[in-house]
């Protein structure tokens, strides 16, 4: 909650917030300036994924992008602690092919003057299936899987509805020699953590 929409300029002060710039920016296959302002105004000073040609990039069939930061303090109201200086690029994306699988993918820098020692990421989801008091959760270490279910025997309607989540790819560190697989392709002289 005490991310908004923002990113840091070259000074390293956050700037953005209420400005329409840093919004969800939507784009499908088929669009193109005439049609979409998300596609005539695709962020890509800011980070947004773009082919080689400039032209935004399209994962999937529809894609949604947008940048966000911690350190506007005056819309930091639930945190105590003091902002990480964290800016985050946040890409969503989809395919008919694939029916009811969607993936996301987060880039995360550090803009501040400190180093972040001995960090973890993650993620929280609250996946409420049909009545949320019915809800259970397990793992699957083999397919590094999560996931949450609804318990058979409080099942408001005759389901298999379920929802889980993998991690596709993992951060990726500088390593002279070394090649790292990422969304993008490989990246010479870096290697993907555990």
């Amino acid at each position: 909650a005490d991310f908004v929409g923002s990113r840091f300029d070259e000074s390293g002060n956050p700037y953005g917030n209420q400005d329409t710039t840093f919004r969800v920016f939507k784009i499908s296959l088929g669009d193109n300036e005439a049609n979409n302002t998300d596609y005539a105004e695709w962020p890509l000073d800011f980070g947004a994924p773009v082919k080689e040609n400039g032209l935004p990039l399209i994962y999937g069939d529809q894609t949604l992008w947008c940048c966000f930061t911690d350190a506007i303090e005056n819309q930091r109201n639930y945190n105590i602690c003091s902002p990480l200086f964290a800016e985050i690029h946040f890409t969503v994306w989809g395919t008919k092919a694939l029916d009811n699988i969607i993936f996301l993918r987060w880039e995360i820098f550090n803009k501040s003057d400190s180093l972040w020692r001995d960090s973890f990421v993650g993620f929280f989801v609250d996946a409420d299936i049909g009545f949320s008091n019915n809800n259970s959760v397990g793992s699957d270490s083999s397919l590094s899987m999560v996931y949450t279910f609804e318990q058979k025997e409080y099942q408001l309607i005759d389901s298999t509805f379920a929802v889980s989540y993998t991690v596709l790819e993992s951060p990726v560190v500088e390593s002279s020699g070394d090649t790292a697989i990422t969304l993008s392709g490989l990246l010479p002289n870096f290697k993907n953590t555990n």
